[in-house]
């Protein structure tokens, strides 16, 4: 009888024991698969952009050759549809992809596969509007306001058709993304699309060495695209077999809930636009012509060193909006440490090789016909590692569905800086507006930051400690 509470208290102690083992080995068993999926989301990004520059340098200079530089002039204004169709979903497939994994981490796969169907209807109605829009504005003005030469006049009218159903397919592809993502198939996801766009300008490239006109270009896309979306599609409903397509779980109250953060998503692409092109509007008034050729020369330079923060970041997203719904305090800051650490990584060397050799790099790169001023290199070197650092942290907002809290003051900022680049470029050039793009970047770094801080640092504990494994999105993808 007296071993009796002796025995109790081993017991309990040894269950604790047994307790924490799990725990922590259900910790470490996350972070390897965590681990696991951001190296093969970072290689797949990495693929990514290896893609898309090999589809450009082969693609430039063949049509620029066959065509002639005024037809592939023609070819580049028209191709631009695509891209401004892409705005037209209202961020709601960006949105929803943030609340789907969410909802997934946390193990409610009805709500994810309510968000996916209510985002389906939204998507399609947008694109039946926006399509029915454009083709009554290519179809129905004559064929003279297109070009004075019919049969020219023609053929542009077939690309923009072409190129509008095109545009309206890939919004589609947005949709099949957000399934990959919040499945814990983000890397799968993001190579198939790689594969999509590579097999795109191959086809492309294809037409245009057979002597093919911009119509036929533009059916290519469009057909390819079809034919590979329909895979993607096959290999989405396999993996992720619980995510169904269709219209029967949609729910009003899912829409009204995703409009916020998609709204607040769009004002991101509209800042940006802003940004890219206001600046050199408003150099081009206060200056010159060919300062706004060095400006946008230098600036396009610099600004890819920011697109190679992007291959771990864009990884690091899903993990970060599951950690977020699981209230994984830890891995949150991990994440964050992570994201800085590879922008680090990136940002700084490339920002000592700009230093040192900045200005004869962009000589070289356009065969002496840009020659910028050490001034404008240096400051635009500085944005550099300032925006490196807080666009892949705000990456991280939008990953929780958190951009609000920054993409409308963003918006803001950009339209006061322009406002100063008026001024400053008028007494220094084109080192004026990037000084006035260091501002606005300078101010973003210290908002971004301080929301960061309150989202994944400055966040409550967890109320009990984890000891059941939480969900696996690699297993809930196979349910």
């Amino acid at each position: 009888m007296t071993d009796a509470p002796y025995s109790r208290a081993r017991a309990t102690k040894n269950l604790h024991r047994f307790d924490m083992t799990i725990a922590h080995s259900v910790t470490r068993s996350d972070l390897s698969a965590t681990g696991r999926r951001i190296i093969r989301g970072t290689s797949a990004n990495a693929f990514t952009q290896v893609v898309i520059i090999l589809v450009q340098l082969l693609l430039v200079p063949t049509m620029a050759a066959s065509w002639g530089i005024d037809q592939y002039g023609r070819w580049l204004l028209l191709f631009t549809i695509p891209s401004y169709l892409a705005l037209s979903d209202l961020g709601f497939a960006t949105a929803a992809a943030t609340k789907m994994t969410m909802d997934v981490a946390e193990g409610r796969l009805d709500d994810a596969l309510r968000t996916f169907q209510s985002t389906i209807v939204v998507v399609l109605g947008i694109s039946l509007a926006v399509g029915i829009a454009g083709a009554v504005a290519i179809l129905v003005p004559p064929n003279a306001y297109f070009s004075k030469d019919a049969s020219q006049a023609l053929e542009v009218k077939g690309t923009l058709l072409a190129l509008l159903i095109y545009g309206l397919i890939c919004l589609q592809g947005s949709l099949l993304q957000a399934g990959f993502r919040c499945s814990g198939h983000y890397a799968v996801g993001t190579l198939l699309q790689a594969c999509l766009q590579l097999v795109e300008g191959a086809v492309a490239l294809l037409i245009v060495k057979l002597g093919g006109s911009i119509f036929g270009v533009a059916s290519g896309y469009l057909v390819t695209r079809c034919i590979l979306l329909g895979g993607q599609l096959l290999i989405l409903a396999r993996l992720v077999r619980w995510l169904s397509f269709g219209t029967k779980h949609c729910s009003l109250a899912d829409i009204r809930q995703l409009l916020h953060p998609a709204l607040a998503v769009m004002a991101l692409p509209a800042a940006q636009s802003l940004f890219l092109q206001g600046s050199a509007i408003v150099l081009g008034m206060t200056t010159s012509p060919a300062a706004v050729a060095i400006f946008t020369t230098v600036r396009t330079l610099t600004r890819a060193g920011v697109q190679f923060t992007t291959l771990v970041n864009h990884a690091l997203m899903p993990e970060a909006a599951a950690a977020a719904a699981l209230n994984q305090t830890q891995k949150l800051k991990k994440l964050l440490y992570l994201t800085l650490a590879s922008s680090l990584v990136v940002t700084l060397p490339g920002a000592a090789i700009l230093l040192l050799f900045g200005q004869q790099l962009v000589e070289l790169w356009t065969a002496h016909t840009v020659n910028p001023t050490y001034a404008l290199v240096a400051t635009m070197t500085t944005v550099m590692l300032v925006n490196g650092m807080w666009h892949p942290l705000s990456n991280l907002l939008l990953a929780v569905n958190r951009q609000a809290t920054y993409s409308y003051v963003f918006l803001g900022a950009v339209a006061v800086s322009l406002g100063i680049g008026f001024f400053l470029s008028r007494a220094f050039g084109e080192a004026g507006m990037a000084m006035s793009i260091l501002l606005l970047d300078l101010f973003m770094l210290q908002h971004v930051a301080r929301q960061v801080w309150k989202a994944f640092i400055f966040i409550a504990p967890p109320k009990e400690a984890i000891v059941n494994p939480p969900l696996d999105v690699t297993r809930a993808a196979k349910l």
